[in-house]
């Protein structure tokens, strides 16, 4: 593809229609399609925050910051992106639609300086020989020297346990310097195979919201959480962990103190109530009193 990133943009988009086509599966995929042709999307930023960060700077109390869609009909509504890999459906339309995201994704990252950043991808990327090195060639063409491979991680998202991973690609991809992470993941049996086929290759694991809240709520004990955690690190022992879906530096604080293995925490909520740096600091300090305590059964529960 050559011409400006416009030109490159609506070529994607032309693909992608041909590949979606009509059905009763992917006509949810149209407004979502419309929105991105108008134009009426954008990314919110996620930030990571470092647990092991020293307390000297808002720079280095906030880490990589993932970058989320946000699409929104002609008359303002947000577009919800749930079930977005049935949306899109099955075929070569997945590597369409990512190479779009990650290219307009790069796009705002450079024009607001908010590097480094995380972008959601489909896991069958890892499966397929061209996809992988495709986004590479497409930022490379369009924003060349602009960027640099390592600020970008890339999150293969749970829609595939990518069995058959294209080993070549992967490597190449981290030989020139791009990152990749697990997202989502989760204890159940469903998304055992996902760490033990890519765990070589990946730099972050991102514990899912999902079972984050069942070790909170005690329906999933410490000695649960900590056999699943020794699985990842077996798969994956050179990655760091990340606990999705934290509401505040309190939480944050008690989960570095019961898991000394989780490197990063992300939410919503917890960047809201972190406004500004003063706060964000608090997740550094020793707060007094863990909230996380032994309950009947060995199950923590957070008061």
């Amino acid at each position: 593809m050559s011409g400006t990133i416009n030109d490159t943009k609506k070529i994607l988009l032309s693909l992608l229609r041909d590949a979606i086509g009509a059905s009763e599966s992917t006509e949810n995929a149209i407004p979502l399609l419309d929105a991105l042709d108008a134009g009426r999307f954008s990314f919110e930023r996620e930030i990571w925050y470092d647990l092991h960060a020293p307390v000297a700077g808002e720079s280095q109390n906030a880490g990589r910051g993932e970058l989320l869609l946000r699409a929104r009909t002609a008359q303002g509504a947000l577009i919800k992106l749930d079930g977005l890999d049935k949306m899109i459906g099955p075929g070569g339309a997945y590597n369409l639609f990512d190479a779009l995201i990650v290219l307009s994704a790069v796009e705002q990252a450079i024009e607001k300086k908010q590097f480094p950043i995380s972008v959601n991808i489909s896991a069958r990327n890892a499966c397929d020989r061209d996809s992988l090195f495709e986004f590479h060639k497409l930022l490379d063409r369009h924003f060349g020297g602009q960027f640099s491979p390592d600020h970008i991680t890339f999150e293969f998202l749970e829609d595939d346990q990518a069995d058959s991973p294209d080993h070549a690609s992967l490597q190449e991809m981290r030989a020139l310097g791009y990152k990749f992470a697990l997202d989502d993941q989760s204890h159940e049996k469903w998304d055992e195979r996902r760490p033990q086929n890519l765990g070589e290759y990946v730099d972050y694991i991102k514990i899912d919201g999902k079972t984050l809240n069942g070790f909170k709520d005690g329906a999933i004990s410490l000695f649960e959480f900590q056999r699943f955690m020794d699985r990842l690190k077996k798969a994956a022992p050179q990655a760091e962990f990340l606990c999705e879906w934290v509401l505040s530096p309190e939480e944050a604080q008690d989960l570095a103190d019961v898991l000394p293995d989780i490197r990063f925490v992300q939410g919503r909520e917890l960047q809201d109530c972190c406004a500004t740096f003063g706060e964000r600091a608090r997740i550094q300090h020793n707060l007094p009193g863990n909230r996380f305590v032994a309950a009947a059964g060995n199950k923590p529960v957070l008061h």
